[in-house]
């Protein structure tokens, strides 16, 4: 239960930075950790022992270094599968860095999670969910440029752009029945991703006289919106690109934890060419579909796809020189040496 999940919180933050050291390398390593639990759930098949636990060698338990390079090893599998990140690339790098996050603080972390599920969120709501939530707000120390909008906030914005209406007009459609397409290009940890998602779901469940009675439209509303999970829809519907990875695993994690919707979260620089976001997806596949209308106004490629983009774009970030050079190929207004915040919100205003 909550207070459960509470205690591990705090047991958690005791002991990885009771210590002392990086705050945020600290964090990162944690959210590793997570990542590779996740993907041990999601992989394990039906009768056989999860990898993500303390196991027993030879009728001794696993010493520390053997349990961190079993789970390094996982974690580098689940970097391959969920980050579509290069294969010889992930088999050379560290992984979870021991100089950040020791063996044994690996090992702690892994004997307080073995026993969790985070992908069968059976618990009382978001339980899951807040949990991590929590863990992300305190662990990771805001820099270079990355300020956390408050959820308050998100949820205001959301009201402002009256998000329910539009859910509602697009449910409601008698031919084609859908839900808004959503893109944050500076996602962070996924704030506004996770909010909007909350904010939907309970839309549509909370509010059944204003969604109309059709076959078609009880059907739809039947696959995206099971009991067992109801925030599937997402897979489909919700896009974050994040440049920083630290973030972009964070949001990956959040998604999940909230269950789901992490499947088109790019870890990406968000000033891409359209063609580099190629997702893995069967079920949603727009962030890469570009096109150009030269009207006059404006002559770049355009991706008109996403009913609502909601982001707060990292004001205070200089554009490294290689940037700048490709910006002209992508935006009107390039010259201006603005930051990469400033110059995305020029284009979404035109």
């Amino acid at each position: 239960g909550k207070k459960e999940f509470l205690s591990l919180k705090k047991d958690l933050h005791d002991v990885l930075w009771g210590g002392g050291g990086n705050y945020n390398y600290i964090f990162s390593n944690l959210i590793k950790l997570f990542l590779t639990k996740i993907y041990d759930e999601e992989t394990t098949e039906e009768g056989k022992s999860y990898r993500f636990q303390i196991g027993l060698k030879d009728g001794q338990i696993e010493a520390p270094r053997e349990v961190y390079k079993k789970i390094n090893d996982l974690f580098k599998k689940a970097q391959i599968e969920y980050l579509n990140y290069d294969e010889s690339k992930v088999l050379s790098s560290v992984g979870i860095d021991t100089e950040q996050i020791s063996e044994s603080k690996v090992t702690y972390v892994v004997e307080k999670l073995q026993g969790i599920s985070l992908t069968e969120n059976k618990n009382d709501g978001d339980l899951l969910g807040d949990f991590f939530e929590s863990i992300v707000s305190d662990g990771f120390k805001q820099n270079k440029g990355q300020f956390f909008t408050h959820t308050n906030l998100v949820r205001f914005m959301l009201r402002v752009l009256d998000l329910d209406t539009l859910t509602m007009e697009l449910l409601n459609d008698p031919i084609k029945p859908r839900l808004p397409y959503i893109c944050d290009p500076s996602c962070g940890s996924g704030t506004f991703l996770i909010e909007a998602m909350k904010f939907i779901t309970k839309t549509v469940k909370n509010q059944p006289d204003r969604i109309k009675k059709t076959n078609r439209i009880g059907q739809f509303i039947e696959s995206n919106f099971p009991k067992i999970k109801e925030n599937i829809w997402a897979r489909e519907f919700i896009y974050g690109i994040e440049k920083d990875t630290d973030l972009g695993l964070t949001t990956k994690v959040n998604m999940i934890l909230h269950g789901d919707g992490n499947i088109n979260i790019f870890i990406n620089d968000g000033l891409q060419p359209f063609e580099k976001y190629v997702s893995k997806s069967p079920y949603g596949n727009i962030l890469n579909i570009a096109k150009k209308e030269d009207n006059g106004v404006y002559s770049k490629e355009l991706n008109d796809q996403f009913d609502v983009i909601l982001s707060n774009p990292p004001f205070s970030i200089k554009l490294d020189t290689e940037t700048q050079k490709g910006l002209d190929k992508l935006f009107q207004f390039s010259d201006k040496k603005n930051s990469a915040g400033k110059i995305s919100w020029t284009v979404l205003q035109k």
